[in-house]
């Protein structure tokens, strides 16, 4: 780190930021909720749908890839099979486990929540220019490494397990490796 950054835990600078972040995260909470509803679903029947995405899942990989406990697994995969999204079956690994897959509705599902996303992302991309959000991108990569990398970081809601990466430079330092995205 330069020399000229402030560690310094009560910069107002820093203040700003976490203020902004904070903001950012309240803005983005009824704008994903109003992409999810608009394709007939929650925001954790949504992250359960998208960790699906790649294939069948057994419940333990769900609570990982989502982030969420055994018994809200157990109630979204329910609500989720029962509205016809989601598919359960026997493993064809191990017969004793369950896996669960998305069926044609939950993938069709999926592509509306996804086409709703881009259509918001166009809006939004035009708020700014190519290099604004670039140097934002920057900014941000920057702090998430710096909270990554912080020694007493908890394994918490504020440090996810799951959705984390590790990053890799290339000769001209930009980052080649993204966060995992929900939507």
């Amino acid at each position: 780190m330069p020399a000229s950054r402030s560690k310094s835990p009560s910069d107002p600078a820093a203040g700003e930021v976490w203020r902004a972040l904070w903001g950012l995260f309240r803005a983005f909470g009824p704008e994903l909720r109003r992409i999810a509803h608009s394709a007939g679903i929650t925001l954790p029947q949504l992250a359960m749908l998208q960790a699906c995405q790649q294939g069948s899942v057994t419940a333990t990989e769900l609570a990982r890839r989502s982030d969420r406990t055994a018994p809200a697994i157990t109630y979204l995969t329910r609500e989720l099979e029962t509205s016809g999204l989601l598919r359960r079956m026997p493993s064809t690994r191990d017969r004793r486990r369950v896996v669960f897959s998305l069926t044609a509705k939950g993938r069709a599902t999926l592509e509306r929540v996804h086409m709703e996303g881009e259509r918001w992302d166009r809006d939004l991309s035009a708020s700014l220019s190519r290099e604004e959000w670039r140097s934002l991108a920057r900014g941000i990569e920057e702090l998430a490494d710096q909270v990554e990398s912080y020694p007493h970081a908890p394994d918490s809601a504020f440090a996810p397990r799951v959705g984390r990466r590790k990053r890799s430079s290339s000769r001209s330092g930009s980052r080649s490796e993204s966060r995992a995205t929900h939507i």
